[in-house]
């Protein structure tokens, strides 16, 4: 199951709040070569960061995301790169790093 985002949360600037991320779940999974680890948690975008690639994931398994869009097909799984977050008590301060 997706986590969900608590509905008065706000991620910390210069991230924001995507109300809808399929352009971002679909160039994500135009980047994603057939063993990349997320291919498998069906990844939904939360919040992206306006002054940079990064977008925030919700995984199928419970845990969030952030990963680095490189804007082009990947063939190396570690592309594009993911950071994990356990919960949405940690994505606050993980999205301020």
């Amino acid at each position: 199951m997706h986590p969900v985002p608590p509905s008065d949360w706000q991620p910390p600037d210069p991230w924001e709040r995507l109300a809808d991320g399929q352009d971002l779940e679909h160039e994500l999974d135009r980047e994603m070569c057939k063993t990349h680890p997320l291919r498998s948690l069906a990844p939904r975008a939360v919040a992206r960061r306006t002054d940079c690639d990064d977008v925030l994931f919700a995984l199928n398994d419970g845990r969030l995301a952030v990963v680095h869009l490189t804007w082009n097909h990947e063939v190396d799984p570690a592309w594009p790169y993911v950071e994990y977050v356990a919960d949405w008590a940690d994505v606050t301060s993980e999205l301020q790093t």
